[in-house]
This record gives structure tokens, sequence and C-alpha cells, in this order.
């Protein structure tokens, strides 16, 4: 029968591991602070709405660059997102930027919502293995002269089986919000 003293070792170092490599992950786990929205135009000036929290929730406010979209216009729209800065580590369940949310697209989905009178309206280019929409790859397809809010959401593991859901509508998405940010956007001719 082997020794309680040779046992106890062995249990403590495989404790010891798995803390570690619980420590480890939440170490290098960074949340969102930047997102890019490069909206680009057939013709026209291309136009960047931009979003940066350089110390994470709860800290200063965000720096957020809104813009002059051009009226009955379509754009072509890449969506960006990182972790620019390290001050705002955090314990999350995910590391999500760019590249996280493009290579486990099934887990992830973009929300365009233009609030309080924008006339505009997203399409996603973009489908997980599944048919279903991501978001990082758009067109914007701008109506009549009017200013507003554009909210821009990624959700993390949202619910793509609900059909309102799949046609962009977050109401019923459920997951957990991975960033979200509110550009004041305006649509006028030069």
């Amino acid at each position: 029968m082997p020794s309680p003293t040779r046992f106890f070792p062995a249990l403590a170092l495989c404790i010891a591991l798995d803390s570690c490599e619980n420590n480890h992950l939440d170490v290098y786990e960074e949340p969102i602070n930047s997102m890019f929205y490069v909206l680009t135009p057939d013709s026209g000036q291309k136009v960047i709405l931009n979003f940066i929290d350089n110390d994470g929730i709860g800290g200063q406010p965000a720096l957020v660059n809104s813009g002059i979209l051009a009226p009955n216009t379509t754009y072509r729209g890449e969506l960006l997102i990182g972790t620019a800065n390290t001050v705002a580590l955090a314990k999350l369940e995910h590391m999500a930027d760019s590249t996280s949310v493009t290579g486990q697209p099934e887990l992830h989905q973009v929300f365009f919502e233009p609030n309080n009178g924008l006339e505009l309206v997203t399409s996603c280019l973009d489908i997980d293995k599944n048919g279903n929409p991501v978001g990082m790859q758009t067109t914007l397809t701008t109506g009549s002269i009017s200013e507003g809010e554009l909210v821009i959401s990624i959700i993390h593991k949202p619910n793509k089986q609900v059909t309102a859901v799949m046609n962009g509508n977050r109401t019923r998405a459920g997951g957990s919000i991975d960033v979200e940010a509110t550009f004041q956007v305006t649509i006028a001719s030069n």
C-alpha cells in the first residue's frame, strides 16, 4: 500500500498546476478596448467610426469619433476590434479581438442598431459554417438626411437559431456582450 506521505505531494502538485493554469488564463485575457468601423463607398470619402477605451469599463469615458455619411449611399463596412492597451486587464470568460471573432464565428455575432431616427440599414456579408451571419464584413446603406445613434454590439454565444437574431435583431439573442459602442451619426449632403 502506498504511503500517504508519497501520495500527498503528488496531490498538492496537481492542485497547484490546476490553480496555475486557471490564473494563467485570467492574466492573459484582455477586454476589447478598441473598435473601428471602416466605411468605404464606391465613390467619395471613407468614414471611420472609432471607439477607444484605454482604461476599460468604469474608468475615464471612452473616446468616440462619430461620422457624417452621405445620403442614399452604399458603404462597404469592415469592423476591426482589438485590445490596444493592457491597462484594462480584467477577468473574462474568453479573449476577443478581430482574429478571435473571425476564428470562431459560430460563437459571435455583431449587431448594428440605428436609433433615434437614423435612416440606415446594414447587411452582413460574412457567415459562419452554419450559414449564420457574423457581421465583421457588412454593407451599410443610408437613407435620406437624418441623424441619430448607431449602436454596434458584439455578442458572445448568441442564439443564432432564432429567426429574428439571424436577421440582425438583438432582442432575443441572449449571450453576453463582448463590447458595445454608441456612435452619433449624421446623414447629410456635403
